[in-house]
């Protein structure tokens, strides 16, 4: 299983603590929580010992006035902590705070030690969070979390799922839980989570990586939204340095260089007027033909100055059209020809409509370059319709 972060806050402050496990939820750290380990009963002293002691990578504290009055925190988890933290490596530990107190850090230690026995609370886990910079202080707690988290992981392996939790008994080390803010049923996910939470965290993880000195490969499971699988593509994308291996039951798939391959695909561009909008759309059928619901979205709009449609070989959709061995160069494939297009048509955006396994999307991310704005649109549950789903400018 994978070694989680050990959450400790006092219970006045859950509200808050709701926003910072969001952040590192999006962002791959596992979570321990008395919230969560209590589904299994009564949360208790040696169930918070047996999690801080045995389980956990790590400790953090979010540290407000409301600490200084819990006994539970301050008679058991710290000293379990301590205890944990004077045992050593292997496996690595770490142990810190997210200072959410009118105070320096190192007043509030010393603060601290004293109603804790003399225990040592650590380092500081971001920059103090004030009011006036209360998510932009989340968010810096949220990466040096995720720093220090990085610090105890070897090669990086990913777990996405954005429609469940991932479990604590999943071994990857890194689980980006994106249910919620995505669901199942598109139309009940937030306005704009992609511009404010969710690609943020994807930059964010990136950049962490590569501060820990990550090889710049990265493995990906799970069952995620084809809009998340494209993020993820686009943002370790080619250019980046990183490359991806992707898991999937039927269509297992690795980025690499390769000379575009359309492998008797049909790539078939749809001119619209001169005078449309400068949009190429791009509905590509592997495992159902998006063509009605594309349609049927964008029945209200102007039209696109091109679609480009893209069928498997035998013109017809389904479960297995995409082969493994050629999902990378298809892929690439694709992508020239959406530079084609778009070169010729004089079009600045390009709107994706996509129905394949999601390792053909994450490839399509990956492989894509300078393109513009691009819009990734998401099925509804009924597959009759779209809606704008992922926006990458």
């Amino acid at each position: 299983m994978a070694r989680p972060l050990f959450l400790s806050y006092a219970w006045a402050d859950e509200a808050e603590l709701d926003q910072l496990e969001s952040m590192l939820r999006l962002r791959g750290v596992p979570i321990w929580r008395d919230r969560r380990e209590m589904r299994f009963g009564a949360y208790n002293e040696v169930r918070a010992r047996e999690g801080i002691e045995r389980i956990c990578s790590g400790f953090a504290l979010y540290y407000t006035d409301a600490v200084l009055e819990s006994n539970f925190i301050l008679k058991v988890e710290l000293p379990a902590m301590d205890a944990r933290r004077r045992r050593g490596a292997p496996p690595p530990f770490f142990a810190g705070a997210v200072l959410r107190r009118a105070a320096s850090f190192e007043c509030a230690a010393a603060e601290l030690a004293q109603a804790a026995g003399g225990i040592n609370l650590g380092t500081a886990l971001g920059a103090h969070i004030t009011g006036e910079d209360f998510e932009a202080g989340l968010r810096r707690a949220a990466n040096a979390i995720l720093d220090a988290y990085l610090q105890s992981e070897g090669e990086p392996t990913i777990r996405i799922e954005t429609r469940g939790e991932v479990p604590n008994s999943e071994e990857a080390p890194l689980h980006l839980c994106w249910c919620p803010p995505l669901d199942h049923d598109i139309t009940r996910q937030p306005e704009q989570v992609w511009e404010r939470e969710l690609l943020p965290a994807l930059a964010d993880l990136r950049e962490a990586l590569e501060r820990a000195d990550a090889p710049r490969r990265l493995r990906v499971r799970g069952r995620p939204h084809l809009s998340a699988a494209f993020a993820l593509g686009w943002e370790f994308r080619q250019s980046s340095g990183w490359s991806l291996e992707l898991e999937h039951e039927f269509v297992p798939a690795s980025t690499a260089l390769a000379e575009p391959a359309a492998h008797g695909w049909r790539l078939t561009v749809e001119p619209g007027p001169l005078d449309g909008e400068q949009r190429l759309v791009v509905c590509l059928h592997a495992t159902q033909d998006v063509a009605e619901a594309m349609r049927e979205h964008r029945r209200a709009l102007p039209p696109a100055r091109a679609i480009l449609h893209i069928y498997p070989p035998s013109g017809e959709p389904a479960r297995d059209t995409v082969d493994p061995a050629q999902a990378n160069s298809l892929a690439a494939a694709i992508v020239a020809e959406i530079n084609r297009t778009r070169r010729e048509h004089q079009t600045s955006e390009t709107h994706l409509y996509l129905a394949c396994p999601w390792p053909l999307a994450a490839l399509l991310g990956w492989h894509l370059s300078s393109s513009g704005r691009l819009v990734m649109h998401e099925a509804d549950v009924a597959r009759s319709s779209y809606r704008a789903s992922c926006e990458i400018n």
